[in-house]
């Protein structure tokens, strides 16, 4: 790619109708090629020269009535794109998806969380927003609309793959934590991702001398397994029961070990002002 953005600039006319209609595609493998083209001329013709592409891939994200392969498709052309000027100018960005994340129309929020999915693979400092943007990913799942809670897991679970063994705490804390919302369908879905990232660092938390995780993260997580196995809500105690079979060999063993923990925490959900659980 040049470095003279003055090179590029009499080509645009050609070769970005050509790409803004694949990034549109039906094929994903389409959609991600014209993506990561997306992010390349931009890189090349610098911020400047990007202002038009930046508006015409915030008017799809902010559309109405879109495929899901036209929204995908700008959510995926806007990652690649911001990743690529530098941590000021994506720092800029992140904080109007962060917003939009919490949009009153769902199919922005759907957008917007969207594009959360592709900054892990387009941006490479994105562990370092680990701490912010999961968080927000987790709020998600608590969404009225079920396809914006869809891509919030989707959003958790891919963080999960490509960061729980080097960056296990700023994964671990925050879905813990969400293991005890007042919404059931967070509770159901947290269990499945802290189930996910038990598999992910090689069942840790059974292993006597845990590797990624320290001793009472170990017993926390064990402890907050157990405890939803009981839950008021049935969806969430079958599937909780379920993954604790899925991990726990010698059940009392594992609960000679945690019982501390277990009371504790136990005694904290008891006083607590949440009743559901």
């Amino acid at each position: 790619m040049t470095q003279d953005s003055s090179d590029l600039l009499p080509y645009m006319e050609i070769l970005m109708p050509a790409i803004k209609n694949s990034l549109f595609d039906s094929v994903p493998e389409i959609r991600a090629s014209s993506a990561k083209a997306i992010g390349s001329l931009s890189r090349g013709l610098g911020i400047s020269n990007s202002e038009d592409l930046h508006t015409w891939l915030m008017g799809h994200l902010h559309a109405e009535g879109l495929t899901s392969a036209e929204r995908s498709g700008a959510a995926q052309g806007f990652a690649e794109m911001i990743s690529v000027h530098g941590a000021a100018y994506f720092d800029q960005n992140i904080s109007t998806i962060i917003s939009k994340a919490s949009d009153k129309s769902p199919a922005i929020r759907e957008a917007f969380r969207g594009v959360m999915v592709f900054l892990p693979t387009s941006y490479d400092l994105f562990v370092d927003q680990l701490p912010t943007l999961v968080p927000i990913m987790i709020e998600g799942l608590a969404d009225e609309e079920d396809a914006v809670r869809k891509i919030s897991m989707r959003n958790v679970k891919i963080c999960i793959k490509q960061f729980a063994k080097n960056s296990p705490m700023q994964l671990v804390n925050p879905v813990k934590i969400m293991m005890f919302n007042e919404d059931y369908r967070v509770r159901h879905s947290a269990s499945q991702l802290i189930y996910q990232l038990v598999k992910e660092l090689e069942n840790d938390i059974v292993k006597a001398q845990p590797k990624y995780v320290d001793m009472d993260t170990k017993h926390e997580i064990l402890s907050s397994m157990f405890i939803l196995k009981y839950d008021t809500v049935e969806k969430v105690h079958s599937q909780a029961s379920q993954i604790w079979k899925n991990v726990v060999d010698n059940q009392l063993m594992i609960l000679r070990q945690v019982i501390k923990p277990l009371i504790s925490m136990t005694f904290k959900l008891i006083i607590s002002n949440d009743y559901e659980l």
